[in-house]
């Protein structure tokens, strides 16, 4: 899972319980609000990348 570090809408907090509940899932933040793709697109494309490259 992806969270946004300065989220108010779905809270870093919100992110760690959901990554908690689902078996064998990795949690990385990046610094961003809501939208991080679109903010920053680069550091979650890398996240993505390192993810399906293993």
């Amino acid at each position: 899972m992806i969270a946004a570090a300065n989220d108010i809408l779905v809270t870093p907090d919100h992110s760690a319980a959901l990554a908690q509940g689902i078996r064998g899932s990795r949690l990385t933040q990046v610094m961003s609000g809501h939208n991080a793709p679109t903010e920053q697109p680069m550091a979650v494309s890398n996240h993505l990348r390192g993810l399906l490259n293993g």
